[in-house]
Parts: structure tokens; C-alpha cells; sequence
């Protein structure tokens, strides 16, 4: 369980470092038209600081999936959520996205659910994990 979590806390970093890495990649560029969306795909492949971006998100994508594996879907979404609450903390610092009303009432919604989810695995919650399969991310069900 703690493996699962420390994998959860590396999944919300590497997604948020990520994604803070790639706004700042398009910000810098010049403006982007999904009209021509060649051109922004190229401008995006060939930017540095984005494909960083992407590469870090990408390997948060595969502690999300080791993070699965290890710990209650309840854990690790709740330890994401958190994440993401962080991030539009930073987002605001770093960058100065402003945050309305319908932003923080959505922070506070789920800094609320992660409570509910603490509490409720202090109550039991945490048997879910003895019921996953223990064949580890490489064993794959088919059918």
C-alpha cells in the first residue's frame, strides 16, 4: 500500500510538472490554430520544452499504471485529485491564471472528496487492495 501511494505522489508531480512544462512551451509560441492543426502539431513536436513536457507526463501516465497495481483506486485518484489542486495553485503563481469563483468552489469540492476518501479508509476502506490481483503490472487478463 505505501509502494502504491508513493507512486500516486510521483503520478500527480510528473502529470503537473508536465503539463506546467508544456504551457509554458505554448505560451512562448507563436499562436496555435487547431485550423491548422499540421502546423501546430509540428510546432509542438519540434519544441523542446514541450516534448519534455509530454516525455515527463508520459512516464506519470506509467507510475499511474504501477500505482494502480499496488493500491485502491480510491488511494490513488484521491492523491491525484490532490495533485491537480495543487497544480492550479502553482498555475496561478508561476503563470498568473486567474482563478474565479467557479474554480475555487471546484478546489474546495475536491479538497472535500480526499477528506471523505481519508475517512473513509481509515474505516475499512483499505481491504479493497487485498482483493486485487497480486500478478503484478506485467500480467495481463485476456479473454
Amino acid at each position: 500500500m505505501l509502494a502504491g501511494l508513493a507512486f500516486s505522489v510521483l503520478t500527480a508531480v510528473s502529470m503537473s510538472a508536465g503539463n506546467l512544462l508544456e504551457k509554458r512551451a505554448v505560451d512562448s509560441m507563436a499562436a496555435l490554430s487547431a485550423r491548422r492543426a499540421g502546423r501546430m502539431l509540428a510546432c509542438l513536436l519540434t519544441s523542446r520544452l514541450w516534448m519534455a513536457g509530454f516525455v515527463i507526463s508520459l512516464a506519470g501516465l506509467g507510475f499511474q499504471v504501477e500505482a494502480f497495481a499496488l493500491a485502491p483506486l480510491a488511494v490513488v485518484q484521491s492523491v491525484y485529485g490532490a495533485g491537480l489542486v495543487a497544480l492550479v495553485v502553482v498555475a496561478r503563481l508561476v503563470f498568473g491564471e486567474p482563478i474565479g469563483r467557479r474554480e475555487v468552489a471546484g478546489l474546495g469540492v475536491i479538497v472535500l472528496a480526499v477528506v471523505l476518501v481519508g475517512v473513509s479508509l481509515g474505516s475499512g476502506g483499505v481491504g479493497l487492495a487485498g482483493s486485487a490481483s497480486r500478478g503484478g503490472v506485467g500480467a495481463c487478463a485476456t479473454t
